[in-house]
């Protein structure tokens, strides 16, 4: 089994808690002012966030500064 890098880690982790919120990857990059392929390569690490980019990310998923804090964690899983 292939390991994910952490950008594909927190990609998907990102993108596990989007689709929770049933928010759609167009909905969410109208709200970052991004397009949707800006989502699409986040979500599948082929794309790194800036720490500015991270803060506004979860912010538009409501997540706190506890949540965003276990969410870089490695060992954490949404």
């Amino acid at each position: 089994m292939v390991e994910k890098s952490y950008d594909e880690e927190l990609g998907c982790r990102l993108a596990v808690l989007r689709r929770n919120l049933s928010i759609t990857q167009e909905y969410l990059a109208e709200i970052l002012q991004h397009d949707q392929t800006y989502v699409s390569k986040v979500e599948t690490g082929k794309r790194q966030l800036s720490v500015f980019d991270y803060i506004s990310w979860c912010k538009a998923l409501n997540l706190n500064s506890d949540d965003m804090v276990q969410l870089l964690n490695v060992n954490y899983k949404p």
